[in-house]
């Protein structure tokens, strides 16, 4: 018997998040290919001992924001109605929050030198100060723009930001500037970014003492958000964190290096697609067989778009690294290959998140965060010190993703009833195209060469994997690639 589910609310949600998530996917697309560009070439600019210093300073820098505006954007935007009082209490809480996070990272300057080989660590941290104030400031406003699905207003925001970072960046590394062109950057695009947000929303803050009702709110539930945050850290971070530790800058440098490809296109990606599935689900959270209904068809969207990006990535680890960053980075190509793969698992599990926040169960979520770190830093850890080298690492990461896929699918089916079988079916398409590309890729070496022009092996590798991956889904899910053919023709 075909379920009957009552009139989702508002006009098509699913269309307009559907169209939200690819709008978002889009623009994050270009602007990740700009910080890609500005990796490249730093990388280019730089040696890998002095890209190894730069990947610890941001290190320092994450660990500061683990507590980002602690989870408030998260509770104004799940909370279907509120009273406007609690957008002023929460901006007043936040901007505190900022002030917080910058006298903690002054704090923590004084003992960054320990952790590097520059005794100016300290000093170049220092710049990165002011993004904080930067962040909260924009933190309510962003998360009216959410509640009111402006997803294109908060594209543009990244937009002009990514355009800021390039332009300082370039204009400093011209002028003879190393690393502290990427700080300064950091900062400035977050200033502009937070500036059209501004902008763009109409509401404005008032001054006012915060009411206790309203911060215990929003604490209550942000701290789920926040735990959630940190154990997610330490376990994408902590590969970094131990090379940091117990290797060289130079070792760092080179993993961060083969990592930052699989950061900007696999968990920026899947980022990018959250912003629009959360507030998606949460419209529907009242009836639980549509909101397993639209959980499903966000694992389908956001594996169809990961898949063939990992998989094609572990396909040209070589090349990419060549022809990207230059033959002194050729030791990183085993650890992109390996931390591609991870990607796939990435995709199967990671909208888990939003599918607990959108429940009302943020507390869930960091739950299923702590049995994931249990489980897998240990494991990352001990190998890292097993062996001391950058691709055991990557290889410890990847069984991690595995064991926390299979946690997640667990979970997800004992809290909210969603069989693992279910999720698995709906990657089928995906994965087998995905196998397709990747056997026709590597295959293809034995019939086409070019010796000696890098270059041109990549961009045929990249066109056949396209097309072989494209054609493969098609013939498996061609609703998912009608989707997906209607928004490369147009967002309308």
């Amino acid at each position: 018997m075909t379920k009957e589910h009552p009139q989702e609310p508002g006009p098509s949600i699913g269309r307009i998040a559907f169209r939200g998530a690819a709008l978002n996917v889009v623009v994050y697309l270009l602007v990740r290919v700009v910080n890609l560009g500005v990796t490249i070439l730093l990388a280019r600019v730089l040696d890998p001992a002095a890209l190894g210093l730069l990947a610890a300073l941001l290190l320092i820098y994450e660990l500061t924001d683990l507590v980002r505006g602690f989870g408030f954007s998260f509770a104004l935007i799940y909370q279907k109605e509120q009273p406007e009082e609690i957008f002023d209490d929460a901006f007043a809480t936040l901007l505190q929050i900022g002030g917080v996070q910058v006298f903690v990272l002054l704090f923590l300057s004084l003992f960054a030198d320990r952790l590097t080989s520059s005794p100016d660590a300290g000093l170049l941290l220092i710049a990165l100060a002011p993004i904080f104030l930067a962040q909260t400031a924009g933190m309510v406003h962003e998360a009216r723009l959410v509640r009111e699905f402006r997803f294109a207003t908060l594209a543009l925001g990244e937009l002009i930001s990514v355009g800021v970072k390039a332009t300082v960046v370039l204009t400093m590394i011209a002028m003879g500037f190393g690393i502290v062109s990427m700080l300064l950057a950091l900062v400035s695009a977050q200033v502009a970014r937070t500036l059209v947000y501004w902008m763009a929303c109409k509401w404005r803050p008032s001054l006012r003492v915060p009411a206790r009702s309203n911060v215990l709110f929003l604490f209550r539930y942000g701290r789920h958000i926040v735990a959630t945050g940190v154990l997610h850290f330490l376990r994408r971070r902590a590969d970094q964190l131990i090379i940091l530790v117990t290797l060289s800058d130079t070792a760092l440098g080179l993993y961060f290096v083969a990592s930052r490809i699989p950061d900007l296109l696999i968990s920026g990606i899947s980022g990018a697609v959250s912003k629009v599935i959360f507030p998606m689900l949460s419209k529907v959270s009242d009836d639980p067989a549509l909101l397993e209904e639209r959980y499903l068809e966000a694992v389908r969207a956001t594996v169809s778009l990961l898949v063939p990006i990992s998989l094609g990535l572990f396909s040209i680890a070589g090349a990419v690294i060549i022809v990207l960053f230059g033959e002194k980075w050729a030791e990183a190509e085993p650890v992109l290959a390996l931390l591609a793969l991870t990607g796939v698992f990435t995709a199967i599990g990671w909208n888990v998140g939003d599918l607990m926040k959108a429940s009302g169960r943020p507390d869930i979520l960091w739950k299923i965060m702590t049995v994931e770190a249990t489980l897998t830093i240990p494991l990352i850890v001990f190998i890292a010190l097993q062996f001391r080298s950058i691709e055991a690492i990557a290889a410890a990461m990847l069984a991690g993703e595995i064991i926390a896929t299979l946690v997640r699918l667990v979970v997800t089916h004992r809290v909210l009833g969603v069989s693992a079988f279910s999720v698995l079916r709906v990657t089928v398409p995906s994965l087998l195209a995905g196998a397709v590309m990747t056997l026709a890729v590597i295959g293809s070496r034995t019939l086409v060469v070019w010796p000696g022009a890098p270059l041109l092996t990549l961009i045929f590798e990249i066109l056949l994997g396209v097309i072989v991956y494209s054609v493969v889904f098609w013939s498996l899910d061609r609703q998912t690639a009608r989707r997906w053919f209607r928004i490369a023709r147009g967002l309308k």
